[in-house]
């Protein structure tokens, strides 16, 4: 894997900072140009970009922003359960309840699978960041 330019966050408020990002940084990839969309869902998803009143800021680079997709591929092949997890809540937007509700968890336990799937994912940062250096 080539170096990556995410410097590794310090705590995991920064990493979910990161990760909330990212999935903006998704969200938005998807509508690129290259892309093909039928005019009928470009229709409707501008419809529902004039009713919404707030639309989230994207404030990390294309480069952080693919480094952590890089590092998303990672997790998915090490942990593909704690990928699911954090691929519904930051990038297809679940909130906790939803996820709590969907798997039959409380929301307390929803939270600490959160926590343990960052941790991780700081974590595979970390020793990639280990191995970029050794080089």
């Amino acid at each position: 894997m080539g170096a990556l330019k995410l410097e590794v966050p310090e705590d995991l408020r920064e990493m979910s900072f990161v990760l909330t990002q990212w999935g903006i940084w998704t969200r938005t990839a998807l509508d690129a140009p290259t892309s093909y969309r039928c005019q009928l869902a470009a229709l409707v998803d501008s419809a529902q970009l004039v009713r919404k009143s707030r639309l989230p800021t994207l404030y990390l680079g294309d480069d952080v922003c693919g480094s952590v997709d890089a590092l998303m591929g990672v997790l998915k092949i090490e942990q593909p359960i704690l990928f699911e997890w954090i691929d519904c809540h930051y990038r297809k937007r679940y909130p906790l309840k939803a996820l709590a509700g969907m798997t039959k968890v409380s929301e307390h336990k929803v939270v600490q699978v959160l926590v343990k799937a960052e941790e991780y994912l700081m974590g595979i940062a970390r020793r990639i960041e280990a191995q970029n250096a050794a080089k």
